[in-house]
């Protein structure tokens, strides 16, 4: 194997915020401190759920026929399954259309690009900047027969959700930074929608894809480390996010684990010092250009001492499949066991 991990030493980062939206993390307390243009990707490209937890109950109808418990530990009543869904992320549109509830969907954000199909379906503004009057006007006065999916980035001071609520409005929080917790998100997204026999099909279908990924890893699997960058200037995936997990459950091990929650700059020296075997970065850092890659990992010559970069190990995987949080986090898991176990998992296109 090319790199070691070098365990012993202390690597922090230059600056770092949390989970983006799993997206693709949502910053801290220190919001401010971080760079506008970095602010904008981190919200807006990785992440479709907010990866951090928080909020109060939200007060539930007494005479509601079931309620659930939502991943910002919200409560919330239905009177009955809903019969319009509006999305405020792109990885719960992703979620509706996998379990087959979009024939519901009414409403979605502009950032909600895939599949194909959810960018027919009404726009009711920007991810982070959603417009209640086109809300308003979606889903009309029967307030009981609607459900608004929601993440944890619309729970922040200032965000859409408290204004939804004050409208009357059932609005509910999804959250994910790993697969499993994304399992929860599809399970409760089809109880709420009432998914039924196609849900759980196309449920117990992804978890069969991950269990199969599982059961070719084993303690005799070699660990390889790996750096996965997720934008410019070095930015790269942390703990607790889902990043971290398709890494960790495709038998790798994420440099970027050590670092600290969510995401954050590393400097040149540290990276040099962790020599990771493996450097995957998102497709919007690199490109091909006559059959080689092109980005600042590869184009710098400082980094020529990296094994992965002497070994031709620098991959360029969609930032979709690894940072949203939706079905296709599966795609990504088998796409990253590929680059980190060829030999088990058959190779992955040549970096």
């Amino acid at each position: 194997m090319g790199g070691s991990y070098r365990r012993g030493k202390r690597v922090t980062y230059t600056s770092k915020c949390t989970n983006p939206g799993r997206r693709r993390g949502y910053p801290r307390s220190h919001i401010s401190k971080t760079p506008h243009i970095i602010l904008s990707f981190i919200f807006l490209t990785f992440t479709g759920l907010s990866l951090t937890a928080c909020g109060g109950k939200n007060a539930a109808s007494p005479d509601a026929d079931f309620y659930v418990t939502d991943h910002a530990g919200r409560t919330v009543g239905f009177g009955r399954i809903p019969d319009k869904i509006i999305s405020l992320s792109p990885g719960a549109t992703e979620i509706i259309f996998a379990l087959g509830l979009d024939a519901k969907l009414v409403g979605v954000t502009s950032f909600c690009d895939y599949p194909a199909e959810a960018q027919s379906v009404d726009n009711i503004g920007g991810y982070s900047n959603v417009d209640k009057e086109r809300v308003i006007d979606k889903i009309g006065g029967d307030r009981d027969g609607a459900v608004i999916f929601a993440s944890t980035l619309h729970t922040r001071p200032g965000g859409v959700l408290s204004d939804l609520e004050q409208l009357g409005y059932n609005v509910v929080v999804l959250e994910a930074n790993t697969i499993d917790r994304l399992f929860d998100c599809m399970k409760l997204v089809s109880k709420i929608g009432g998914g039924g026999t196609t849900a759980d099909a196309a449920i117990q279908s992804l978890e069969a894809r991950v269990d199969a990924v599982k059961s070719k890893i084993n303690a005799d699997t070699p660990k390889v480390t790996v750096m996965h960058g997720v934008f410019g200037g070095h930015w790269i995936a942390g703990a607790d996010t889902l990043e971290n997990d398709i890494i960790t459950v495709a038998g790798g091990i994420n440099i970027g684990a050590a670092k600290g929650a969510g995401y954050g700059q590393i400097n040149i020296e540290n990276i040099i010092d962790a020599n990771p075997d493996k450097i995957v970065i998102v497709s919007q850092m690199g490109s091909m250009v006559d059959g080689l890659l092109s980005s600042e990992i590869t184009d710098n010559p400082v980094f020529r001492v990296l094994d992965a970069v002497r070994n031709r190990q620098v991959y360029v995987i969609n930032a979709d499949i690894v940072s949203r949080s939706g079905p296709r986090a599966v795609d990504g898991l088998e796409e990253y066991a590929k680059i980190l176990h060829p030999g088990i998992f058959g190779n992955p296109a040549l970096p």
